[in-house]
């Protein structure tokens, strides 16, 4: 974690690495990046430069600074956060051209234009695939005739994980409970969206003999899982799995909790659905069942079988 993070808040010292000019003037970028892991996390890419104001000759003042992206599907890079110099204030302008929809804000960290200093921090709050690609610093000087900006920072992401898990013949008024008879077969098909090497992982839990909880020991099945090819159109690699679940309903399994969990390729639990199955029955004994247990159900589920 330590060495992961490390990587992550990488601070980088970039002194003049790209100029269009043919000025001898030393301007310095410096950028901190710290990079999301998985879709959904916050990052941020910070910009500094300084000394882009000279009396040396020539001199040079600032007409642009700029944050830019290219993502995985464009070719070339678009402007995120411009500053510009000031006009009727000390204060240099700020102009965010991102997306409205996006959850991001971008700050102006320092503007000392008689120190030849400026800092802005981009912060991408629930970063998303589409928002994958190379992130870069960029100032302008002698009315964008002299370009200096950075090589970038590759921003990646994990895809995130989505799980849809259905019971047929399906037999019930609730979206994860069915109501069938003892001896009906049943097919339980789990799909998982996410990162390649997700694995499904098939658990259950019966209900006591008594009919006031669950038997701590779980059962845990491994049917054959089916993956669809590697796709890459929204920035991140991602696959689709497919778990099917094949049983045959015995009276015993009254209020047994069917779990289908996404994990990584160590085994770490990502996420889960659970799926209830009720044995159908004459009197109403199913149905208080089913109230009496509605909150050991609740402790069972999101406490017992936590992601670890």
């Amino acid at each position: 974690m330590g060495l992961r993070w490390a990587i992550l808040h990488s601070i980088v010292l970039l002194i003049c690495l790209v100029r269009e000019s043919t000025q001898q003037v030393r301007i310095n970028i410096f950028t901190i990046s710290v990079k999301p892991n998985t879709a959904g996390d916050t990052a941020s890419y910070y910009c500094e430069v300084d000394n882009f104001n000279t009396s040396l000759p020539p001199p040079i003042s600032f007409t642009f600074f700029a944050i830019s992206r290219k993502t995985f599907n464009e070719s070339e890079f678009s402007r995120l956060v411009l500053i510009e110099p000031p006009k009727d204030s000390s204060v240099p302008k700020l102009t965010t051209l991102f997306p409205p929809s996006k959850r991001w804000t971008a700050s102006l960290e320092t503007a000392d234009l008689n120190s030849s200093s400026l800092s802005v921090k981009l912060t991408i709050k629930d970063f998303q695939c589409e928002d994958v690609g190379l992130y870069r610093c960029l100032i302008a000087v002698h009315n964008e005739t002299d370009l200096y900006q950075t090589n970038g920072s590759n921003f990646t992401a994990t895809a995130s994980v989505t799980i849809d898990l259905s019971l047929e013949p399906y037999n019930g008024t609730e979206e994860f409970s069915s109501t069938n008879q003892a001896g009906t077969n049943v097919t339980l098909t789990c799909n998982v969206t996410g990162p390649p090497n997700t694995k499904i992982v098939w658990k259950s839990k019966q209900m006591s003999s008594d009919g006031t909880g669950f038997q701590e020991n779980h059962v845990v099945f491994n049917p054959e899982t089916f993956e669809t090819q590697l796709t890459n159109t929204s920035g991140c690699a991602v696959k689709t799995y497919s778990s099917i679940l094949h049983k045959t309903l015995r009276k015993e399994d009254n209020g047994t909790i069917y779990y289908c969990w996404a994990t990584d390729a160590q085994g770490k639990e990502i996420d889960l659905k659970h799926f209830i199955t009720w044995i159908q029955s004459n009197g109403a004994s199913v149905l208080d069942t089913k109230q009496s247990l509605a909150v050991v159900l609740f402790v069972c589920i999101f406490n017992s079988f936590s992601p670890k």
